[in-house]
């Protein structure tokens, strides 16, 4: 992701993002990880939880791209890069 942002032009911007979704898989890698992680009693609201943030952010798209006139797109790749990295530990529901 953070290739992304450094994309000189759109060609190889294009090329980076098909790499990106060509070797994620990230949709199939975190169900089976949120389904080895999460508690027996709480598995299918553990993987709601999962697909629903997908949808959520399908959905906003259109929100943050009105947004991102504001921002750099870069930035937005950046920080996309970067967010993963964070310790979900903390995180807190």
């Amino acid at each position: 992701m953070a290739a992304t942002g450094l994309a000189p032009n759109v060609y190889v911007l294009m090329a980076t993002r098909l790499l990106t979704g060509a070797f994620a898989g990230s949709v199939a890698a975190n169900n089976a990880l949120v389904a080895s992680l999460a508690p027996r009693g709480q598995l299918t609201h553990s993987l709601g939880v999962l697909q629903s943030g997908y949808y959520i952010g399908t959905m906003s798209a259109g929100r943050w791209a009105r947004c991102s006139c504001r921002v750099r797109i870069r930035t937005a790749f950046f920080v996309a890069a970067v967010l993963p990295l964070s310790r979900p530990s903390r995180w807190r529901w």
